[in-house]
């Protein structure tokens, strides 16, 4: 599934049943690289509290106002995921609503799709294994949802976890080994360990075409570089903090996802 672009759209197939506070079922567009979880102003008429307003920007530039509005839990499937507060915007279309990632604060998102299902953990219960960058193993196993990914003729194992704050991790020595497929860029600072190390990461742009499961990347992905600790039994992490180049869409019954650049200027 190759690149396309759009925002606040994109394929029908993309929408989950969702309800919130047990209300009336409706269709959420599930969209990890959104800046909140929102519904539509209609659900003014449902009722919840109004506890303040936001701001974003979407891909296009437009400034998006956002009144945030409490809400108790979001239904998305048979899956129960508790929320202190959503937006509700003129933005978000009739009838649909926005399952973001920042409102699910202390919160790490993983998806099971042989079950077709997200499972949620509190950053407390899980956390202290992944660490505040989300990096590691937890105690949920096989929860975790570990993916195939190759880079031209190489082949790594992938952590797909959507707590981490950068679009592709790799092995810093993978890297190394392979700078052949990478074009150093800078250095950065990825975050703390589970152990409170500070863990320094090099930012690359990817020279070669990268395939995990049904998602083509194309080269030009800003990838980062970790030195991961050795019980880390994996070499990349697929994570969701691509709101600078593009956002992720997942189609949970197809076990599909996709990716969508911002529009050119």
């Amino acid at each position: 599934m190759r690149f396309n672009y759009g925002y606040f759209g994109g394929p029908k197939s993309m929408n989950v049943p969702c309800a919130f506070n047990g209300g009336a079922r409706r269709s959420c567009f599930l969209d990890t690289g959104s800046m909140i979880s929102a519904v539509p102003e209609d659900a003014e008429s449902l009722g919840y509290p109004k506890v303040g307003r936001s701001r974003m920007q979407a891909a296009s530039g437009t400034p998006l106002l956002f009144d945030l509005v409490a809400t108790e839990k979001v239904m998305i499937g048979d899956a129960a995921i508790p929320l202190a507060s959503i937006g509700r915007s003129a933005a978000i279309t009739h009838q649909e609503g926005m399952i973001g990632s920042d409102a699910l604060a202390d919160q790490v998102v993983l998806f099971d799709f042989e079950k077709k299902v997200l499972i949620f953990s509190p950053g407390g219960a899980i956390g202290q294994k992944l660490g505040k960058a989300g990096m590691g193993r937890s105690d949920l196993g096989d929860a975790l949802l570990i993916i195939p990914l190759s880079i031209s003729l190489n082949t790594l194992s992938t952590m797909w976890d959507t707590g981490v704050m950068n679009p592709l991790t790799l092995r810093q020595e993978w890297i190394d080994q392979h700078s052949q497929l990478f074009r150093y860029k800078w250095d950065s600072t990825a975050g703390m360990d589970a152990a409170g190390h500070m863990i320094q990461s090099k930012s690359y742009e990817l020279l070669a075409p990268l395939d995990i499961g049904q998602l083509y990347v194309a080269p030009g992905l800003l990838v980062y570089g970790v030195d991961f600790p050795p019980e880390y039994d994996f070499d990349a992490i697929l994570g969701f903090d691509l709101l600078k180049q593009c956002n992720w869409f997942f189609d949970l019954p197809n076990r599909s996802w996709a990716a969508f650049l911002p529009a050119p200027d």
